[in-house]
């Protein structure tokens, strides 16, 4: 689990920053939207690990609000 949340992580900054230097804007769009969605998939990793007790249910609270925030950011982008 560890893995694919290092995974999922590391996706979002990799896709903005591959988006960054895309050639048109939709290629840019492109690249965030599949950021937004490794975002969901960090959230959803965080909700098993809580689950299984590697982290609390305050800590999950935490880390998805700065999800929430992060997503609003990406979004920001888009327009």
């Amino acid at each position: 689990m560890s893995s694919q949340l290092q995974r999922a992580a590391i996706s979002i900054s990799s896709n903005i920053a591959e988006g960054s230097g895309a050639g048109t804007a939709k290629d840019f769009k492109n690249y965030l939207d599949i950021a937004g969605k490794s975002i969901m998939e960090t959230v959803s990793i965080l909700f098993f690990a809580q689950k299984r007790n590697y982290i609390t249910e305050t800590c999950r609270i935490e880390l998805y609000n700065e999800a929430e925030k992060l997503i609003k950011k990406v979004r920001s982008l888009k327009s």
